[in-house]
């Protein structure tokens, strides 16, 4: 499988990626961003792919540890490879197995924070893609919101905070099954394509033991103006232009929008 070599903020950060097959999209990046304002002392990212979104937070240097869980032989060596490209071979562990699975859970313990990008879709529904790895990424059939609600709340601590991003029509399933297992929103910030367009995705945060009291409806993100050019928002977000960053700068490129 070959491998591309493509840059983050100015490549400041280097995310090793299939050629063909999954590659990280403009949401891995926005859900590094919203979830990198939290301080822990360990992470798990799961279903981490390249690793890209454990490497923002590493990178805004909040998060001491990350430990990424990638069912995909392929991703999990990337992200291992990719941590060892960025100076992160101490700080970041790739767990190259299912989150369904209970024993690296054990092994990892209790954690502060959880991010997760999970499948957008469940199967049957929506796009599918001719590739494996693609489809895999899109779709629930190895990994339902159910595995990843499951597996985040054996994870965290009390007042730990899972952050993921959904696309809006799921929001309702996630939060229902979060609530069952004593997990509350605590954090939302939905994302618009652009003007008069409905939201495509949502930035969501869910913390252990809090109530929905709590929820802070954060303003929403437009990433395109009526032109098609990104907002200056988003342009600062996907150049690591955010109050405490240490990273600025981005090369976009190669990312995708889902």
């Amino acid at each position: 499988m070959t491998l591309t070599r493509d840059g983050l903020f100015h490549r400041q950060l280097t995310v090793l990626q299939p050629e063909r097959g999954y590659r990280f999209a403009v949401d891995s990046v926005l859900l590094g961003t919203f979830s990198s304002t939290i301080r822990s002392e360990k992470c798990v990212d799961l279903g981490s792919g390249c690793g890209v979104v454990g490497f923002i937070l590493l990178g805004r240097g909040k998060v001491q540890m990350v430990v990424g869980v990638e069912l995909d032989p392929v991703l999990a060596s990337a992200a291992g490879e990719g941590a060892r490209e960025n100076a992160f071979q101490d700080r970041y562990r790739v767990i190259e197995g299912d989150l369904r699975e209970a024993g690296w859970r054990e092994e990892v313990g209790r954690v502060g924070l959880v991010v997760s990008n999970p499948p957008y879709h469940v199967t049957g529904a929506g796009r599918s893609s001719p590739d494996e790895g693609r489809a895999r990424g899109r779709h629930d059939a190895t990994c339902t919101l159910d595995d990843v609600l499951d597996a985040a709340s054996s994870l965290l601590e009390p007042r730990g905070r899972f952050c993921v991003v959904l696309p809006p029509e799921r929001m309702g399933e996630f939060l229902a099954g979060a609530s069952d297992r004593g997990l509350f929103a605590s954090r939302l910030r939905p994302v618009y394509p652009k003007p008069g367009r409905p939201s495509r995705m949502v930035l969501l945060e869910v913390r252990s033991g809090a109530d929905s009291s709590g929820l802070v409806l954060e303003t929403p993100l437009l990433l395109h103006d009526a032109h098609g050019e990104y907002t200056h928002e988003a342009r600062d977000i996907l150049a690591g232009k955010v109050p405490g960053s240490g990273l600025t700068g981005v090369d976009a490129s190669h990312t995708e929008e889902p």
